[in-house]
């Protein structure tokens, strides 16, 4: 039996078109939902551990980072003309106006989810989004598996290497090799 082909055309958004549909009211202003690649994802609601976890997480970074970074956190950051991403923290460059339009990949330098229900979304779809728009390096905090899995040397096919570590580890993002993080400290008790 033959296989029909699907011609039907997707009609995939901007990141200006999606703009539109919070400002016309067509998405509510508080809907959270992110652009990949054109689509609309719902993004699941957060809770216990993940919120938590978030807070003391925010804590670490604000202290560690100082002036020598922005931490935003649960905030917007856009991936070319197509992609308007919630990562749980972006650590950005320091800018005199605070990157006050949205931040993009040439102002990341670190890109942290934490996962719980959304591991594999975050280890497959999102890793693959921030490698070919070329963010340097990214952590997914796998709350379930208890580990940090770190990302980096982004290219246009995925991340050339991936490294797990796990509570008793230390590591340090790659902007700040002297800033040793435990990742029992990015773990929930």
């Amino acid at each position: 039996m033959n296989a029909i082909l699907d011609t039907r055309t997707r009609h995939l958004l901007t990141v200006d078109a999606l703009e539109v549909l919070y400002r016309e009211g067509i998405l509510a202003p508080d809907e959270r939902v992110e652009l990949i690649e054109g689509e609309i994802f719902d993004m699941p609601p957060s809770g216990p551990p993940h919120n938590g976890l978030v807070n003391a997480i925010t804590k670490l970074l604000v202290r560690a980072a100082g002036d020598d970074a922005i931490v935003q956190c649960q905030g917007t950051v856009r991936l070319g003309d197509r992609s308007l991403v919630m990562p749980d923290f972006a650590l950005l460059r320091p800018g005199p106006d605070y990157n006050a339009a949205l931040p993009g990949p040439a102002d990341v330098l670190l890109l942290i989810e934490v996962a719980d229900s959304s591991a594999s979304f975050d280890r497959n779809t999102k890793a693959q989004l921030y490698a070919r728009h070329g963010v340097g390096e990214y952590w997914l905090i796998d709350i379930n598996r208890r580990t940090v899995e770190r990302y980096s040397e982004a290219s246009e096919a995925g991340y050339r290497v991936r490294h797990e570590a796990y509570p008793g580890d230390r590591i340090s993002p790659l902007a700040w090799p002297s800033l040793l993080i435990e990742v029992s400290s990015l773990l929930p008790a």
